[in-house]
């Protein structure tokens, strides 16, 4: 299993000649806008640092992962140009889905709690606590016995205790405050989890979200976890074995 880092909180998951592509932000644009759906109002972001990669520089998807449909998520045109070329699923809540103009085949709508198998990877849909967009999701996928959670935008959740049990590999968890967890927050749910490793993300790409993630690296160092924290920057990559 080889992890790579793009940026923000997009990854590319190779589980051999399988390529899961989770949140796609290759955009460089200069400003983003989250609309509020629990409440009135939006806010509008810059972007700090630049995804790692050009969209033409993939070379294989297999499945593409959409946790809610924030900017920095999903991006309509991107995705279908992505499952387009290569054939790939996208897989997301329905309220994505409708978005995209692609065939049915490459859609796969999703709802927490669901478990199925697609193109030979295991995937668990679990619930994300982001009342900032209408339905986001978490992903727990599985290849070969090996285990990759993403926990897209979320808080601290007392649901993370379930996780524990699946005995995961790796764990990404965003760390960055502001509408998800902060350091503090994403070192409790790693004592929940108890990954073998953790990658933090969904820092430093835009001011509202600037963290030193050696503070993240030092809070798991002091604790008494077994779990090894990758601090990967854009374009970084860690190879599981």
């Amino acid at each position: 299993m080889k992890v790579t880092f793009l940026g923000h909180s997009s990854f590319l998951i190779n589980f051999s000649d399988k390529t899961v592509l989770i949140d796609p932000f290759f955009s460089n644009a200069q400003s983003g806008t989250i609309k509020f759906k629990a409440q009135s109002g939006t806010a509008k972001f810059k972007r700090l640092l630049p995804c790692s990669m050009k969209l033409a520089d993939l070379k294989e998807v297999t499945l593409i992962l959409i946790t809610h449909k924030h900017f920095d998520h999903f991006n309509k045109k991107e995705v279908e140009k992505i499952a387009s070329r290569f054939n790939a699923i996208v897989v997301a809540h329905s309220d994505v889905l409708q978005d995209l103009e692609l065939s049915n085949a490459l859609k796969h709508p999703v709802t927490a709690g669901e478990e199925f198998v697609l193109r030979g990877i295991k995937i668990t849909v679990l619930s994300a606590h982001h009342p900032q967009d209408f339905y986001p999701v978490s992903y727990l996928l599985e290849f070969n016995k090996q285990k990759v959670f993403h926990a897209g935008d979320t808080s601290l959740m007392d649901t993370f205790s379930k996780l524990q049990k699946e005995k995961i590999d790796m764990a990404l968890l965003p760390i960055g405050g502001t509408f998800t967890m902060d350091v503090i927050d994403a070192v409790r749910a790693t004592k929940v989890i108890k990954p073998k490793y953790v990658i933090p993300m969904h820092y430093n790409t835009f001011k509202e979200i600037t963290v030193d993630p050696r503070d993240f690296e030092d809070k798991i160092k002091d604790s008494i976890l077994n779990t090894k924290t990758i601090i990967l920057k854009p374009g970084g990559k860690i190879e599981i074995k």
